[in-house]
């Protein structure tokens, strides 16, 4: 399976992604994904996705995830074009409220109506990853709607730092806010509240630091992690993966994506 990642000029834009593979070698494997309270955007121009026993719309949007996903494949290739946002990306876009659809995977087309499909055919007739996203770049700086306020972003960015969520306070008294503004805020921009997205941002860094180890020490993971104890920390990452940090170790995603293969 061959993964690139794009730089975007539109800055609500994390990054492009490209997934491309064949069928032959997935097709008796379950694909899990892993939540970090982003939003991504696929155009799916290869096999269909299924999901329990519903197959997923060819472009859909899963809104701040926040719940892993385990997927499958029908037959055929493997080529997929995504976008994943920043975490308050997919608020420019819309005129709804964020925790209406916050955890959802939902058809793309709810939210750009028909255009969507014109979109779909100027992608087709592109060869190259590059052109792909030029056009996608365009039509969706195109659709903003509305600006997160900067407030917003240098709070995440001040999150993301302390990875702390008693730092809240602290963030709070720095920028001259109460707490309750800032949690009206994430609920706001981003749709889940600021402990949640912390608990997942943990996560993140818990799937980062398990692919960088060599060996599996849980007692040394929990305290580099700042978690209470070791049932606190298998607790914490079963409750967001589905899977013991220990079987996640040992069965290590193949790339940056957090995609997981899991035999059936």
């Amino acid at each position: 399976m061959l993964l690139n990642k794009y730089f975007s000029k539109n800055k609500f834009i994390e990054y492009y992604f490209t997934v491309r593979g064949e069928y032959s070698d997935y097709k008796n494997r379950m694909w899990q994904f892993f939540p970090d309270g982003r939003s991504i955007i696929v155009f799916n121009f290869g096999c269909d996705f299924i999901e329990g026993e519903n197959i997923l719309p060819r472009k859909l949007l899963s809104a701040t995830c926040t719940e892993t996903h385990y997927l499958r494949l029908k037959k055929g290739c493997i080529d997929i074009l995504g976008i994943k946002l920043k975490p308050y990306g997919l608020y420019p876009f819309l005129q709804n409220n964020l925790s209406t659809i916050s955890s959802r995977i939902i058809n793309l087309e709810e939210l750009f109506g028909e255009e969507l499909g014109r979109v779909e055919e100027l992608l087709l007739q592109q060869d190259e990853p590059l052109e792909k996203i030029e056009i996608l770049d365009n039509y969706l700086l195109s659709k903003i709607k509305r600006e997160a306020p900067e407030l917003i972003q240098t709070l995440i960015e001040e999150l993301n730092i302390s990875g702390d969520e008693h730092s809240v306070f602290t963030i709070a008294t720095k920028y001259d806010v109460s707490t309750k503004t800032i949690q009206r805020l994430f609920k706001q921009y981003i749709g889940i509240r600021p402990k949640k997205y912390l608990r997942l941002h943990k996560i993140v860094r818990v799937i980062h630091l398990l692919k960088e180890k060599k060996e599996f020490d849980l007692s040394s993971l929990t305290y580099e992690l700042g978690y209470s104890d070791q049932s606190h920390f298998i607790k914490e990452f079963h409750e967001f993966t589905k899977l013991k940090p220990s079987l996640f170790k040992k069965n290590m995603p193949v790339s940056d994506f957090y995609n997981f293969e899991l035999l059936t």
